[in-house]
């Protein structure tokens, strides 16, 4: 009987011991699950959408190297999103799903239109920073532009136009389609440049908004009305490649001077084949790092206001073997 009581007794003791252990344990999870609910902002990793136009895009790709090695040096999740051509309907979409996962930023190149300032207003009034890059949207309320200053583009632009007139003669500037912002801010730095030299006389000829080769055609009616025009510049990837097409098909390229503004694989290998005179080359690398940058700044409370814009080098791609 005796025995039969402190084997009782030992195994109350032990079960009392275990249900103690057990809810300490349980009391100090909680403890634990509380104090990383309220872990300050600098030590929770900062997720961050970078939304593109065209994710196969040089631009996108250089982005992409960009905030990738600086997300992993600084505690951030960057996901890319996108789609494969240019699409505003699309983009929005994305937009719409970033502000509903409630990220830390967003990064997107902006497209024209009153839709995209609609859902940048949203992200805002969530309280979700937005940076545009590449391309920029200043009448919303985005937080900062990161990208090249596309006056600066047009200046750049204008200054070889006049060196390669020599002060004097005729230039012809072409987009296959409605000017976007970006391409009215290329030709106002280019009229800027030009407005040293007024022996200059400068022809802008604008395309419509779905004339599908429309680059091309402008380029062929301008060689009708001028047959000795020389100097050519596509405010876009389509209107260089256009101008160069439209000369090649009457036996001509190797007396003009064609220069474009992207900065794409297909422009550049057409400045190396000498089938065009250059293009402008951007430091779209550092686009991605200086965007998520400016994300960690307005999360962790640093540095503000964020500037409005920061502008990244430009500078002229003539060709990698020439000096």
């Amino acid at each position: 009987m005796r025995i039969l009581f402190i084997l009782t007794v030992s195994v109350c003791c032990v079960v009392t011991l275990l249900f103690s252990g057990f809810y300490a344990y349980r009391i100090y999870q909680s403890a634990g699950i509380e104090q990383a609910a309220v872990a300050p902002a600098s030590e929770r990793k900062i997720r961050v959408v970078m939304i593109a136009q065209e994710l196969e895009s040089p631009f996108t790709k250089a982005l992409q190297i960009g905030f990738s090695r600086f997300a992993k040096e600084n505690n951030m999740e960057v996901s890319l999103w996108g789609t494969y051509h240019a699409n505003l309907i699309e983009l929005l979409k994305y937009m719409d799903i970033a502000i509903a996962s409630k990220v830390d930023g967003i990064v997107v190149q902006a497209m024209d239109g009153p839709e995209f300032v609609d859902k940048v207003q949203k992200a805002t009034g969530r309280g979700i920073p937005v940076i545009t890059v590449g391309v920029d949207a200043p009448d919303s309320l985005r937080k900062s532009y990161v990208g090249p200053d596309h006056r600066i583009e047009g200046a750049l632009i204008g200054f070889q136009i006049a060196g390669k007139l020599q002060g004097s003669g005729m230039a012809c500037i072409i987009s296959g389609r409605k000017l976007t912002r970006m391409e009215e801010l290329r030709l106002q730095g280019v009229k800027e440049a030009l407005a040293a030299y007024p022996a200059i006389k400068l022809l802008v000829e604008e395309g419509g908004d779905s004339e599908q080769g429309s680059a091309k055609q402008l380029a062929s009616t301008v060689l009708n009305r001028y047959p000795d025009l020389r100097v050519f510049a596509g405010l876009n990837e389509e209107a260089g490649i256009g101008i160069v097409q439209a000369l090649n098909g009457r036996g001509r390229g190797d007396h003009e001077s064609v220069y474009a503004f992207d900065d794409t694989l297909e422009l550049r290998r057409m400045v190396d084949a000498r089938r065009m005179t250059a293009t402008l080359s951007n430091d779209n690398t550092s686009i991605g790092e200086k965007s998520l940058i400016l994300i960690r700044q307005w999360q962790q409370n640093v540095s503000l206001p964020l500037p409005r814009e920061v502008f990244t080098q430009v500078s002229l791609y003539e060709g990698t073997d020439r000096p």
